[in-house]
């Protein structure tokens, strides 16, 4: 019977263990790893790089992939102006709808999506969001359609609740608010979803080893 003790309890460690490493950190703000704009270009010298858009330098605060709450952040957190230089700009050549690719480096789970627009015309207005297949963007798969906002002073953020989706590489297709406008700017983004971390192996085999000896107690109990 002490054996039998002992061995439970070790599958229930093992097992809490396990399920702990591929637990799912929900709610908050995941960050891709890149980012690229097509067609590519900035304007202005090139001071409004596509990167801006997820590396927070236009915020007046910082979070931290997989650990900052999504709400907290987005209710609080204001972009400085995206029109200062620390957003995106495309090139000055009436281009006026824009693809960019997310990747995330790794598979995520995605809930919603916020946007610190810019102030003015030249500010994001349609837009939609697609999960793609692989980094290639050939099949797209299309998590519903938003408009967004000119934004005031002080940008806040501007936070919308897309169709769930998992996967690596994610895109944002914009277009101009004004249909005339030059270009097209807008300060940052963020994503409020999950990684599902692997599973710890030493636990999982810890919990498969422990579950071994406890049918091998029953089988010599049923002999």
């Amino acid at each position: 019977m002490k054996t039998y003790r002992m061995l439970l309890a070790i599958a229930a460690v093992a097992g809490a263990a396990g399920l702990a490493g591929g637990a799912a950190r929900a709610g908050t703000i995941i960050a891709p790893v890149s980012v690229a704009a097509i067609p590519a270009g900035t304007c202005c010298g090139g001071a409004y790089v596509v990167e801006n858009i997820i590396n927070q330098s236009g915020l007046s605060a910082g979070y931290t992939g997989g650990v900052t709450d999504f709400d907290s952040f987005t209710a609080t957190a204001t972009h400085s102006n995206p029109s200062n230089g620390n957003g995106f700009a495309s090139n000055n050549n009436g281009v006026t709808t824009i693809d960019f690719n997310f990747d995330f480096g790794e598979t995520v789970s995605l809930t919603r999506f916020a946007l610190w627009n810019d102030t003015d015309v030249q500010a994001i207005g349609a837009f939609t969001l697609y999960a793609a297949s692989d980094d290639s963007f050939g099949t797209l798969t299309s998590l519903g359609s938003f408009n967004a906002a000119v934004a005031g002073f002080p940008v806040a953020a501007q936070v919308f609740d897309m169709a769930d989706a998992t996967g690596r590489y994610f895109r944002l297709h914009a277009t101009a608010f004004a249909p005339n406008t030059n270009l097209l700017n807008f300060g940052e983004v963020a994503f409020e979803g999950s990684v599902a971390t692997v599973p710890a192996p030493g636990g999982l085999a810890l919990f498969a080893l422990a579950l071994a000896g406890i049918g091998a107690v029953r089988r010599r109990r049923a002999a």
